[in-house]
């Protein structure tokens, strides 16, 4: 999940998009491509892909709550899927999603009006998993990504690939450096977050594994 965020915290303004599995949400364990936004910290306003107004698709071939039939496997092959959340211009300054590949696409865009605080406040930048469950009778938790722990290394544990950030439109795309991120997990011994690493064909962009078994994780 790649999450931008801005704002003060009771007007907290937040773009997410990445992919999950939620049974409760689609009816099926399939592995959907997701979208999410809010204005107010989760308070009144947004929701998860096509289910209020608010965000604009554009694009019918790449949707919110779409099903990846390619996925990766352990020890198998591993499938990427590269998505940008992008502030234009200053024309324009509408929050575009994309989608780069072997075709670039422009997935749809959340108007401007949507995000007073965004522009002027924009604070983070996340990559990384989260879960709930949903199931009261059960203190277990599910597994993120492949179940894998990131020192497992790739072929195993999930990843993020070529992470990177736009300070300046006319300069594109820069690679993040180490000293930019902080790593973060709320309870290892369950899902963990690895350090920078090199992945196939990208040694010079930032990449990192992450995941775990789930269990019994709670405080």
């Amino acid at each position: 999940m790649i999450t931008v965020s801005g704002g003060s915290p009771d007007k907290l303004n937040v773009i997410q998009v990445g992919w999950m599995v939620n049974k409760d949400a689609y009816g099926d364990g399939a592995t959907r491509m997701f979208i999410f936004w809010t204005a107010d910290n989760f308070v009144n306003t947004g929701c998860r892909d096509l289910f209020c107004p608010g965000y604009v698709q554009v694009d019918a071939s790449v949707a919110p709550g779409m099903t990846f039939y390619n996925l990766s496997t352990i020890d198998g092959p591993q499938f990427d899927y590269y998505f940008v959340i992008l502030e234009m211009n200053a024309t324009d300054e509408n929050w575009w999603l994309m989608s780069l590949g072997d075709e670039t696409k422009t997935i749809g865009y959340w108007p401007k009006a949507l995000f007073p605080d965004m522009k002027e406040s924009l604070t983070n930048l996340e990559w990384g998993g989260y879960l709930f469950n949903y199931d009261p009778k059960t203190t277990t938790s599910p597994q993120m990504g492949s179940g894998h722990f990131p020192e497992e290394a790739y072929g195993k544990a999930a990843y993020f690939r070529d992470i990177k950030l736009i300070r300046d439109p006319l300069k594109g795309f820069e690679i993040v450096s180490t000293e930019e991120v902080s790593i973060f997990t709320d309870n290892a011994d369950c899902y963990r977050v690895g350090d920078k690493v090199d992945l196939p064909g990208l040694s010079a962009a930032y990449n990192f594994h992450y995941g775990g078994p789930g269990g019994n994780c709670n405080p």
